[in-house]
């Protein structure tokens, strides 16, 4: 994975993390 979980969060993939994360994206 191109990222790092955050410890308390799970390994999401590139499109399931860009809607968790958007702001990352």
């Amino acid at each position: 994975v191109p990222f790092q979980p955050r410890g308390d969060r799970p390994v999401y993939c590139s499109d399931c993390y860009r809607k968790v994360r958007p702001s990352k994206y």
